[in-house]
């Protein structure tokens, strides 16, 4: 896992104030009771919608727990992020934002190691975008962005967020 990468000058793009890669999400090695819990979830709702005659239901609760056993199962991706003078870059997705779009960000801890920051854009239609970051850097980033006009506030997490990280997805 690289944590951070200095200044890097390319000449095609502008210098780079910081560089990190860091993996999507933590991940959990699941234990068998992990598996059981959610085969017999999936089991009692399906004699649920059996018992209801809810057949629809039966099979959104199938794909449900063959999706959340599939992602529960996944290595994360490492995804690398970079603040430049006037962007900040998420560089496996070749996109840019200015800090001009942005209008604040927040910081959430989720545990010692799992710390994620939130921006908000300007444009209130755009939901928040949020990367991981190392928490030996979070003050530097903290830093730069200050530096940038950006004010720290509170930004409404949503439920999707809020359960993919309690199931650890």
């Amino acid at each position: 896992m690289k944590q951070e990468v200095e200044a890097t000058n390319t000449p095609e793009a502008e210098p780079t104030l910081l560089t990190w890669q860091i993996p999507s999400h933590e991940h959990h090695s699941r234990e068998f009771s992990f598996f059981v819990w959610i085969i017999t979830a999936m089991v009692i709702l399906l004699l649920f919608s059996i018992w209801q005659k809810n057949f629809l239901f039966g099979m959104f609760v199938i794909l449900a727990t063959g999706t959340l056993l599939f992602l529960s199962l996944q290595h994360p991706d490492t995804h690398e992020f970079s603040l430049t003078p006037s962007h900040i870059i998420f560089g496996n997705y070749q996109e840019e934002y200015s800090y001009d779009e942005l209008s604040h960000f927040h910081i959430q801890e989720y545990a010692t190691d799992d710390i994620e920051i939130f921006f908000a854009f300007k444009n209130k239609k755009r939901a928040p975008i949020h990367m991981r970051i190392y928490k030996g850097n979070k003050e530097r980033i903290i830093t730069i962005l200050r530096e940038k006009k950006l004010t720290q506030k509170e930004i409404e997490i949503s439920l999707f967020e809020s359960i993919s990280k309690i199931l650890g997805i």
